[in-house]
């Protein structure tokens, strides 16, 4: 058989036929290697593909944008706060001077109420200072103001308490006095709020944190009570104090037992038992005094030395001594 006219063959290599006529466009070839050949779906060499291309970068957000929008959106509740508050104590001032305008205390409730208004409505450029970020002068600037602006707040709401409780002007100046009231409340709720609620977060986290809560006083004053007998006198001390040898609990009670000199104390007074002293005994067997055991169980649900709980967790008394972990 005939070759076709121009074509060329040679071991290892794809030719491409060239037209005769036309444009003539350049043979493309690839080297096949003896051990790997050519790409049988695409007929070329695997050396020829594109490599893959990165992923773009705005094709993930990255954590600071995220930052960002987090940060924007708290900012933006923020701010909606605050202007939604100083809105309603602008607007609601306002009404109360219309209405009260007539009125004539002896302190100039009016001026003070005109003066709370003014500062509501100075603090509104405050309240954009992130806005003003690409600008540190101008952020400067609000931050002085800021300090102003709470220096003239602190000492406005001392003069309206002077004004307000050194002379009651309920009966000449109802509408301003109630409202100068109301508005000193809030200020004491803004200023001593954030206090408050601090304890109250200390107070619930002690109560949280704490391992065993106190015992219930229906299950503190079931608890057995016996009367201690002091034993026989051994002998006298130094200052005149006579040592006894222990003494008997519960005589006469089938709980009847001895208590050696070195037992017969308490240990959450340190101090020794007396005669008729009433004891109180925990469902470990140990003894105290009762008036001191009953004040420790109200706060903590477990025995002062095994640390053996006294109640569980329905609030009964258990019937062996569980330890505390």
């Amino acid at each position: 058989m005939e070759r076709e006219k121009g074509s060329h063959e040679s071991p290892g290599h794809v030719v491409v036929h060239i037209p005769e006529q036309g444009n003539v466009t350049p043979p493309v070839s690839s080297t096949v290697s003896p051990f790997h050949g050519l790409d049988s779906t695409h007929g070329r060499s695997p050396t020829t593909e594109a490599p893959p291309q990165p992923c773009s970068s705005s094709a993930v957000p990255s954590n600071s944008a995220a930052h960002s929008s987090s940060s924007l959106s708290y900012y933006k509740i923020i701010v909606s706060i605050k202007l939604t508050y100083n809105a309603i104590l602008i607007i609601a001032s306002t009404i109360v001077l219309i209405l009260s305008r007539h009125e004539r205390p002896s302190n100039p409730l009016f001026s003070w109420i005109v003066g709370y208004i003014i500062g509501c409505a100075a603090s509104v450029p405050v309240a954009f200072r992130h806005c003003f970020l690409p600008h540190p002068r101008l952020c400067r600037l609000i931050d002085q103001f800021k300090l102003a602006l709470e220096l003239f707040y602190a000492s406005w709401f001392m003069v309206g308490n002077y004004w307000v409780f050194t002379e009651d002007a309920s009966d000449e100046a109802p509408g301003l006095y109630n409202h100068c009231i109301a508005l000193i409340v809030f200020s004491y709720i803004k200023y001593v709020g954030p206090f408050v609620l601090q304890a109250m977060v200390v107070c619930c986290c002690r109560g949280i944190l704490s391992p065993i809560a106190g015992a219930p006083t229906e299950t503190i004053d079931a608890l057995p009570t016996y009367k201690f007998k002091l034993g026989s006198s051994s002998g006298e001390l130094d200052g005149g104090a006579e040592t006894h040898d222990g003494g008997v609990v519960g005589a006469g009670t089938e709980r009847e037992r001895n208590l050696s000199g070195d037992d017969a104390a308490c240990c959450i007074c340190l101090a020794s038992y007396g005669d008729n002293d009433e004891l109180k005994e925990l469902p470990c067997s140990h003894l105290f005094h009762a008036s001191c055991v009953d004040i420790w169980l109200k706060l903590k649900a477990f025995c002062p030395l095994c640390k053996c709980r006294v109640v569980r967790a329905t609030g009964a008394p258990p019937s062996a001594p569980s330890s505390v972990e």
